[in-house]
């Protein structure tokens, strides 16, 4: 008479599979979030180029208000909201929070300055120049201090 069933090796070997199939679909996930939230950066600099112009071209003040993982355009009429990645962290270290271009494309007085994001080990920062309203992203390795 012969015992039908799977040998302790023949086990292991298809659990380790698994795991092994597993783990590399874990890890194609995670750098899928990380290159949307890397897109969601290029997006919001965009975006803040775009009312830069609409408030040149609509002669309005035009605003860019953020808040946790959305920012709100507002320019006369038009007023659109946008979500961003949760694996962007916006700092505390931004030293502004609504950046407000006048009708000539130049930020107001609040509206220069730096907003900075945080994803996994790197700063993001979006900076906002004073006179021109340019708006710059730089990428900065997080220097961790023991």
């Amino acid at each position: 008479m012969k015992k039908r069933g799977f040998t302790l090796i023949e086990l292991i070997l298809v659990i380790s599979i698994i795991s092994i199939i597993l783990s590399a679909l874990s890890l194609s996930f995670s750098k899928k979030e990380v290159y949307k939230a890397k897109k969601d950066l290029s997006n919001i600099k965009r975006n803040l180029e775009v009312s830069r112009n609409m408030a040149t071209t609509k002669r309005k003040m035009s605003s860019v208000k953020f808040y946790e993982n959305k920012y709100i355009i507002n320019c006369g009429n038009f007023s659109r909201e946008y979500e961003y990645s949760n694996l962007l962290i916006k700092s505390n270290m931004s030293n502004i929070n609504n950046v407000v271009f006048t009708k000539k494309g130049i930020p107001d007085f609040n509206g220069s300055g730096t907003i900075v994001f945080i994803l996994k080990d790197d700063f993001y920062k979006i900076t906002i120049e004073p006179i021109t309203g340019k708006v710059n992203l730089r990428n900065e390795k997080r220097i961790l201090s023991n």
